[in-house]
């Protein structure tokens, strides 16, 4: 018998919402373990624009690690700092892909004699499509700026509302570059499985049930499935898989609005909580070419598809999304 429990859930902070790239509800959880007096770990950017995990201490640095980041994170210390944090007795929030989170559950049981740090630590993880190419990203961004200095990146620009989300790149001189993921070439590629970690196409961490405290996700289909939690500014789902995490959501309940929804509803709209996705089949060649020339024209070249196929594609999206 099934100990998680799944809920629909959106911040009720419209502002929140807004910059969050779902429903704003690990801001939520991380706002609580600040509160605290706890540290939160999640992906950030760094001076390069890659991704790497850091640790927050504060309210003003928690938007740093806000927002979905669709590139390989760079772990450095973060496991060796998250186990410093537990033995000093601090409350920590660490949120990374699932194989992350059981890898630091696995390195702090083998690691800490002293079960106590359990009590202090909450671990998220999310739905994972798979991790794309560090050296796809850094080629493409690269193409995109054209040496022009960026300020902000967000992968899940809401300008046109959050189903149609855009990736956008701020640069100093006041443009912007946003693109729909539908027709950015990096998301494309991203989404079509052509530059994800090898590992990813047979993933081992994948399942309703899991050993972090909590999985976060889009609800794709909360418009047709549970059109009063829809407006198109961001609904999640959330899977507590303990008895604690279902606490920390009562608690919750005055920032966050919830509506329990059943477990089949998490399968039927995120496939990918519990089957790996399909490994392109243009994968090997992509990467022999090291890419191509021109990335963009080169993932777009790779990802192309027989117009029957783009139309079955496009009806599947209507009926799901």
């Amino acid at each position: 018998m099934s100990t998680t429990k799944s809920f629909a859930a959106y911040n009720k902070d419209e502002s929140i919402r807004a910059m969050s790239s779902s429903g704003g509800v690990f801001y939520a959880m991380a706002q609580k373990t600040l509160s605290e007096g706890g540290i939160v770990f999640g992906a950030a950017f760094d001076s390069e624009w890659q991704v790497h995990h850091e640790a927050c201490s504060s309210i003003q640095d928690l938007q740093r690690i806000m927002q979905s980041k669709y590139v390989q994170s760079s772990m450095g210390n973060t496991y060796t700092n998250v186990r410093g944090a537990l033995l000093s007795g601090e409350k920590v929030l660490f949120c990374g892909t699932p194989c992350q989170v059981e890898g630091l559950i696995s390195y702090l049981t083998n690691t800490i004699k002293d079960n106590a740090w359990k009590e202090l630590l909450v671990t998220i993880d999310f739905i994972c499509h798979g991790v794309p190419s560090r050296m796809v990203w850094r080629r493409y961004l690269r193409e995109v700026s054209e040496d022009k200095k960026i300020t902000n990146i967000n992968f899940r620009d809401k300008t046109n509302g959050w189903r149609n989300f855009g990736l956008r790149i701020d640069f100093d001189n006041g443009n912007s570059y946003l693109q729909s993921q539908h027709k950015d070439p990096y998301m494309r590629g991203f989404l079509n499985n052509l530059y994800l970690r090898e590992s990813c196409y047979e993933c081992s961490f994948r399942g309703i049930e899991r050993e972090s405290d909590f999985t976060i996700a889009d609800f794709w289909g909360v418009h047709t499935l549970l059109p009063d939690f829809f407006d198109d500014k961001g609904t999640s789902i959330i899977l507590a898989h303990n008895d604690r995490a279902i606490r920390i959501l009562e608690e919750l309940s005055k920032t966050v609005n919830l509506c329990e929804i059943q477990n089949d509803v998490v399968i039927q709209t995120n496939s990918p909580v519990v089957k790996s996705v399909n490994r392109n089949s243009k994968r090997d060649s992509f990467f022999e070419h090291n890419g191509g020339k021109d990335i963009s024209k080169y993932i777009v070249h790779s990802i192309h598809q027989p117009l029957l196929t783009r139309i079955k594609r496009k009806i599947f999206k209507t009926l799901h999304f």
